[in-house]
């Protein structure tokens, strides 16, 4: 466990950290902000936001005219 995560892509809190990445959470809610790839030094290059957590039955859609999007479950 990581604290005070600099602000990579807009991701500032507490890291959980695995071999090649880190989940980041809000320090004060406990919130899911994000997942980050590390690069072996310890960088982040890549990073996947949470915008919304809550429960749902629809299947998730990618944006109209995104390139390259996914929408995965």
């Amino acid at each position: 466990m990581v604290d005070d995560i600099p602000g990579t892509f807009g991701l500032d809190g507490l890291a959980l950290q695995f071999t090649g990445g880190q989940f980041v959470i809000d320090r004060r809610t406990g919130r899911l902000l994000g997942e980050q790839d590390l690069t072996p030094k310890g960088a982040a290059w890549r990073a996947e936001i949470v915008r919304e957590v809550g429960w749902s039955d629809v299947r998730p859609v990618p944006p109209a005219k995104c390139d390259r999007c996914t929408a995965r479950l």
